[in-house]
């Protein structure tokens, strides 16, 4: 919901201050390559410390992956096939 407010308020503030089509594509295109950048970035660098961020967030109680069972210290082997 915030992309598209933003996406609405940047076009409309372009208008409001007569920035022609070519420029405000421009401006856009940069803008949309650097946010894409640095997302892919961050999901990259999470991927390779996946094992460091997940210690992490179950220090803090979150986990990342769901498991079927409501304690960390159970038995149960979720790799095995059923």
């Amino acid at each position: 919901m915030l992309a598209n407010l933003t996406r609405f308020w940047t076009a409309y503030v372009a208008g409001i201050d007569g920035y022609s089509f070519y420029r405000f594509l421009v401006y856009s295109a940069v803008a949309s390559l650097g946010w894409v950048s640095l997302v892919a970035f961050i999901g990259f660098i999470a991927k390779a410390e996946r094992g460091q961020v997940e210690a992490i967030t179950l220090k803090a109680g979150y986990s990342l992956v769901g498991t079927d069972c409501n304690c960390l210290n159970c038995n149960t082997d979720f790799n095995k096939t059923r």
